[in-house]
């Protein structure tokens, strides 16, 4: 057996060895080249299926190696890939994988997983055992962002014993609950060899705030909020308000600048172009005027008011900027910005309205914002319900400097080049309708004769007044309630009960004053009820024969 403990050529080493019986010893003469420890590096993306070649662990062929996650990660979401290590000599080595930055905390994994308190026949079953797998997936992601860097790496092997000749696949994974572009190194260690440093880069994309309290594992591309309905109303209505509480899993502070647009679809406008005057969306305080921006220097503060070009509105889709994504350099700051953006709606703040249109979510918590909805009038000629679909849009900004950039390890976009929260709007508006039918064929008329106020006993005197009555049946055929009053003059009356017939001698006193101001009063017809109502008419004396009018609804 040999050792050899230098990697020198061999060529004068011999080996003597005495024979009884013999003058001179046997010689028996080594030569050769020892070599040391080779290990090979090999990467392997586990969602493309591609392979990085394998890289021996020289210094000179380090630069070929490294490990993308992709451009276009989800948020909360777990990608991997497979870092491969063989070795190709006989020697047994220790190795180490350690990230610079985006390492896990050092008490991540010792966080136990508690087991609920549930019988344990329930435990075994097939959707209690998938859920608790999701929540735990879901800590064990948790546990791994809670160095609030907002990305983290993780090796499933982190340190170990290399075999002679072995192979060992390594699992990296990478998780995200910030948006933003990230880039750090992986130092591998094996042996006495120098340690390789592997560049790691991995983009994420995805809005961290949403109306569902986020309590599960997702592989979704996208988790797509749900749509907020205002139901039907009725033209000219009054104004309806929902109430939406924000929740922010980021670690950051992210502030939210709400825009309103519906739809438009029209082929001479396919893309807009925006100019702005400072930054798009500015600092503002509680009343509404804007604020110094903090990284802009207090001589070009009169160049910050928000001026955005009447070339065309605003949309949600693709933007191009015509600034660089980062900028390191913050001595120069630029005070215009121009925006190229697929055109795809027209600002509908006159439908829809929230408030406060800039709200600041703070890092895992949570904030309200009230969506206001004002039914349109519709004209005489709509006859059914018109149906108002629109959006918004609340375009994500970090005031803290820190948070946007940390040179060399993290970027984050902003503004319009961030991809923004949308919220789908959807309402209907009717005009109001209720369906009459009447007791009497043809309009509501009433005839009386003079002699009508002479009663069955003349001795009482002549009547002062004689009430007849008609029936109205009013009925709600529409899904919304319907708000309405009976306005009629005297001597017309309304009432929501009635007598066929009434007469009234020369010394009562008249109520019709009282009937009227009841019927005056606003009444409601829910769907799909119906109301009846009564309508008199007062024969008074010294009148005409016969009088004629129309109540209005």
């Amino acid at each position: 057996e040999l050792t050899a403990h230098t990697q020198e050529e061999l060529t004068e080493l011999a080996f003597p060895c005495t024979v009884s019986g013999m003058k001179e010893p046997l010689v028996l003469g080594i030569s050769g080249k020892p070599q040391g420890l080779q290990v090979a590096i090999a990467i392997s993306m586990e969602d493309s299926g591609s392979s990085v070649p394998s890289t021996e662990l020289c210094p000179d062929r380090l630069e070929e190696l490294r490990l993308d996650f992709g451009s276009t990660v989800p948020l909360r979401t777990r990608v991997s890939c497979r870092l491969i290590l063989t070795n190709h000599s006989p020697i047994q080595t220790p190795f180490t994988l350690q990230f610079e930055y985006f390492g896990s905390p050092q008490n991540s994994l010792t966080q136990k997983a508690s087991v609920p308190d549930m019988p344990p026949a329930l435990l075994k079953t097939s959707r209690i055992r998938e859920h608790l797998a999701k929540r735990e997936q879901l800590n064990f992601m948790e546990s791994m962002l809670s160095h609030g860097k907002g990305a983290a790496f993780f090796p499933h092997i982190s340190q170990g014993m290399l075999g002679a000749h072995q192979q060992l696949s390594i699992d990296i994974a990478g998780y995200a609950n910030m948006w933003g572009e990230y880039w750090d190194n992986l130092i591998c260690t094996v042996g006495d060899l120098p340690p390789a440093v592997i560049p790691v880069h991995m983009a994420v994309v995805g809005c961290p705030i949403s109306s569902q309290r986020t309590t599960y594992y997702t592989t979704d591309q996208l988790q797509k909020e749900p749509v907020i309905r205002f139901g039907t109303q009725v033209s000219g209505g009054d104004t309806v308000t929902r109430i939406l509480r924000l929740n922010n899993s980021s670690p950051c502070d992210i502030r939210l600048d709400w825009e309103t647009y519906m739809p438009e679809d029209r082929e001479d406008r396919l893309v807009e172009l925006l100019v702005f005057y400072g930054p798009p969306f500015p600092l503002r305080d509680q009343a509404g005027n804007d604020l110094l921006c903090p990284e802009t220097p207090e001589s070009s503060s009169s160049f910050l008011s928000p001026s955005p070009s009447n070339t065309s509105d605003s949309s949600h889709e693709a933007v191009h900027t015509a600034e660089d994504s980062c900028v390191s350099n913050r001595v120069s700051q630029k005070l215009i910005s121009v925006i190229l953006r697929e055109h795809d709606g027209v600002p509908a703040d006159h439908l829809y309205c929230i408030s406060p249109k800039q709200v600041v979510v703070p890092a895992g918590g949570s904030s309200t914002i009230s969506i206001s909805f004002t039914p349109m009038v519709l004209g005489p000629d709509v006859l059914h319900k018109v149906e108002c679909v629109g959006y918004a849009l609340g375009f994500m900004s970090l005031d803290d400097e820190v948070e946007r950039e940390l040179p060399g390890r993290r970027c984050r976009l902003q503004d319009f080049a961030a991809g923004p929260l949308k919220l789908d709007l959807c309402s209907y508006v009717r005009p109001a309708q209720l369906s009459m039918e009447l007791d009497y064929g043809g309009g509501v008329e009433f005839w009386h004769q003079a002699s009508d106020l002479i009663p069955e006993q003349p001795c009482t005197g002549v009547l002062s007044e004689l009430v007849t009555t008609h029936h109205v049946k009013l009925s709600n055929t529409t899904e919304i309630p319907q708000y309405f009053r009976l306005l009629v003059s005297r001597p017309f009356s309304v009432s929501q009960e009635g007598a066929s017939h009434s007469c009234r001698a020369p010394g009562q006193a008249r109520g019709g004053e009282e009937e009227q101001a009841a019927a005056s009063k606003q009444l409601v017809l829910y769907p799909q009820e119906n109301m009846l109502v009564s309508g008199g008419s007062a024969g008074l004396g010294r009148r005409s024969p016969s009088s004629h009018t129309h109540a209005h609804v």
